[in-house]
């Protein structure tokens, strides 16, 4: 191949760059970051490590059948060196600056989440401590009224025993001598105190076990409230922490997330991805095998098929999550090409298996109230083609 030859990059191979992952990876992603339309085979091959050079010429042939490049038919003398420079300066100075402010902003972005998400979980960590420790309280309350029954039942078992007999020995000593009379009178005296002691003790039982359930039932409701303090207050912090996101108030007023609450977009915003499209760059290709969705924040995109347009969408509504609900096949069944700049909210569904259940469910009834939406339209433009034509028709409700 012609060291001198100069290569320019397609849209697809600009497409190709922008996926976190995809089939261009390794030694090829890198050899196709540095084609710019300017810089020749020599000068690419100096750019890259000595044992990458040696397949260089059947990269650049492999990408060109791909469609991810393009000859451009210039030879590297036909570009003037000072402008060359010139450019190719400018270009990395622009990059650097960007590259710096946003490391800054997400970096400080990233210290300050991380350190309010493990204040919220040693305050959680701590009430779990305090909770366990009242149920230890409780449990060691219970067994020893438990052991206090027991007690209670033995000393009655043991005083209806000593009655028996007393009753035994009156009957013994019945139609004796005036001295047995004195003793069964001894005897029943006895017995009579007996049971007013027992009744006795039997009242003061009472009273202590409804002084203990009036104690255990005040404990549980002291925890309890203090559980719900401290749920009110991690819910306060959770919308403190959605709420001083830099793009909370862009989300918050979108019609997908009305349903959501603060706690909800906090998560949501710690492991989605803000992404930046211009004006006919392609979001999704049709054919493509990816799970990731999207949601609008600004800006309007054009959904084709086969070349041509379907539908216009714009802020607020959400795209892609077909390929999300049909785990059978994965293949995008349109194309999604910004039509204006726009700003999207990537979402991998790989990190919903692991978030909250409320997150998860908010997320599917959102996708859901679009589905119903969009099919509504369908069928209603559907009746109207069949009308159009003079059809009979049983419209749905």
């Amino acid at each position: 191949m012609r060291q001198t030859k100069i290569f320019s990059i397609t849209p697809l191979g600009t497409h190709e760059l922008s996926k976190n992952s995809g089939r261009v990876t390794g030694d090829t992603r890198r050899v196709l970051s540095l084609i710019d339309g300017v810089t020749s085979v020599a000068g690419i091959a100096k750019k890259i490590p000595p044992s990458v050079r040696g397949a260089l010429d059947d990269m650049l042939e492999g990408m060109v059948v791909d469609n991810l490049i393009s000859d451009t038919g210039k030879d590297e003398l036909d570009v003037p060196l000072k402008k060359l420079a010139v450019m190719f300066e400018e270009k990395i100075e622009s990059a650097i600056t960007a590259s710096r402010d946003m490391t800054r902003d997400i970096v400080a972005f990233a210290e300050l989440e991380m350190e309010r998400r493990l204040d919220a979980e040693r305050k959680l960590v701590s009430s779990d401590a305090r909770l366990s420790q009242a149920n230890m309280n409780v449990a060691l309350i219970s067994n020893q009224y438990e052991l206090l029954k027991q007690q209670v039942l033995s000393y009655k078992q043991g005083m209806e025993a000593r009655i028996g007999q007393q009753q035994a020995q009156l009957v013994a000593v019945l139609g004796q001598s005036q001295e047995a009379q004195s003793q069964r009178f001894k005897l029943e005296s006895e017995l009579n105190q007996m049971r007013m002691d027992f009744s006795q003790l039997q009242d003061t039982i009472e009273k202590k076990e409804a002084r203990l359930d009036e104690t255990l039932r005040m404990r549980v409701l002291e925890q309890q409230r203090e559980e719900q303090a401290k749920k009110a207050q991690l819910q306060e912090t959770a919308t403190e922490v959605a709420r001083s996101h830099p793009h909370y108030a862009r989300i918050r007023g979108l019609e997908f997330f009305k349903d959501f609450r603060d706690a909800d977009l906090a998560e949501l915003l710690l492991w989605t991805e803000w992404k930046l499209f211009k004006a006919g760059q392609p979001v999704l290709l049709e054919g493509e095998t990816s799970l990731p969705f999207y949601i609008i924040v600004s800006g309007k995109l054009e959904v084709t098929k086969g070349g041509k347009e379907l539908i216009v969408l714009k802020a607020g509504e959400p795209f892609g999550e077909i390929s999300y609900l049909d785990n059978e096949n994965s293949h995008r069944s349109a194309s999604v090409i910004a039509r204006s700049d726009a700003e999207l909210l990537l979402i991998d569904p790989s990190y919903l298996d692991s978030a909250d259940p409320m997150l998860r469910m908010c997320i599917a009834e959102a996708i859901v109230r679009v589905q119903a939406k969009r099919l509504r339209r369908a069928i209603n433009t559907i009746v109207k083609l069949l009308i159009d034509k003079n059809a009979t028709v049983d419209v749905l409700p």
